[in-house]
């Protein structure tokens, strides 16, 4: 081949690669995962907690520090762990069913929910001590913070609090039919969505007026919404139902539906990472992995047994970490599973 011949077929190679690289950017799929198998999870370490039988609840992670805080239900406390060093660190004791964790950085503030007492406990995240407790009227559950500086809280047969996080003070309320359970909140908008599991529908609110402003039903066929996801970028909302289990994926800016997924019994978290997976774990002891092939279609990866009752779970996609919790039983201690996630 001569030089003018090797030189036209690099031109020509160097326009198709631009060619092809301007069609992929206009793409508005462009960088989502497109199978599912390129979402998975891989057990990395296990970390054993302190001796406590029963229920765990929710996590949080305080990055900087390297400490992940665990609600440790059936015991009544809060466990600290050193990630880095993957060990139990201390406990907090004398909680009442605690249920939410948050840590919000800009203020080195942990809070946690307490179902048995309705209060929310603020605590030092140095000295694992409580400076100061507000009062809800019961069963203080999830927990938001909005990058507002208000810390959401849902409690009671219902409604969501709406707490200054630095005055410490409830400073408004929206009212609900029933008590919520996993509840987002939209950043592109004042918009938050809350599982309504009394009425089976995601109720919107506008969080500019603490009102609601649609109620979005569940397919006829389906109850006992819980645990819920959020896709910011194509809009999309994944409620997590138990009858029967499924998620079912609402479209956030017409309020329809536009898929259901299948999932094994008691899902009681899901995670959506910005990448296109979809991660939901269960009480029957197994996550499920889906990777989303577009908005309206998700096809299932890996189903990862993580162990009996490890239904709550957090997951860190700028990490790549997603934490299970699992309680204790007759043949193994409490513990978190550390999954790489991807």
């Amino acid at each position: 081949m001569n030089r003018k011949t090797v030189t036209i077929v690099l031109v020509a190679a160097l326009v198709l690669a631009a060619i092809s690289t301007f069609a992929l950017l206009r793409n508005p799929n462009y960088g989502a995962q497109t199978s599912g198998s390129l979402c998975g999870v891989s057990l990395i370490q296990q970390i054993t907690l302190p001796n406590a039988s029963g229920r765990i609840d929710h996590m949080t992670v305080d990055s900087s520090g390297g400490k992940l805080f665990v609600a440790m239900l059936g015991n009544n406390s809060l466990a600290e762990v050193n990630l880095t060093q993957g060990a139990f660190v201390r406990s907090l004791q004398g909680l009442a069913q605690p249920q939410g964790v948050l840590f919000v950085p800009s203020a080195n503030k942990l809070f946690v929910t307490n179902g048995g007492s309705g209060l929310v406990d603020i605590v030092d995240p140095n000295s694992l001590q409580v400076t100061n407790s507000v009062q809800l009227s019961s069963d203080a559950d999830n927990i938001r913070y909005d990058s507002h500086g208000l810390v959401l809280v849902g409690y009671g047969f219902g409604g969501i609090a709406v707490l200054n996080l630095t005055t410490e003070k409830v400073t408004a309320s929206v009212g609900l039919i029933g008590h919520p359970e996993s509840f987002q909140l939209d950043r592109n908008d004042s918009k938050m969505f809350v599982n309504v599991p009394a009425g089976s529908y995601v109720a919107v609110v506008d969080r500019d007026t603490n009102s609601i402003i649609s109620r979005w039903p569940l397919p006829s066929n389906v109850s006992a919404n819980f645990p819920m996801a959020l896709d910011e970028i194509h809009h999309r909302l994944f409620v997590g139902a138990r009858l029967p289990a499924e998620v079912v994926v609402y479209d956030t800016l017409s309020g329809r539906v536009v898929d259901t997924i299948s999932v094994g019994q008691g899902p009681d978290d899901v995670f959506y990472s910005p990448n296109g997976c979809l991660y939901v774990s269960s009480r029957e002891g197994y996550t499920y992995v889906f990777s989303q092939t577009d908005p309206d279609h998700y096809k299932a990866g890996d189903n990862v047994f993580t162990g009996i009752g490890g239904g709550t779970s957090l997951l860190l996609p700028q990490l790549g970490r997603l934490y299970v919790a699992i309680p204790q039983n007759q043949s193994q201690p409490a513990e978190v599973g550390v999954y790489a996630a991807r």
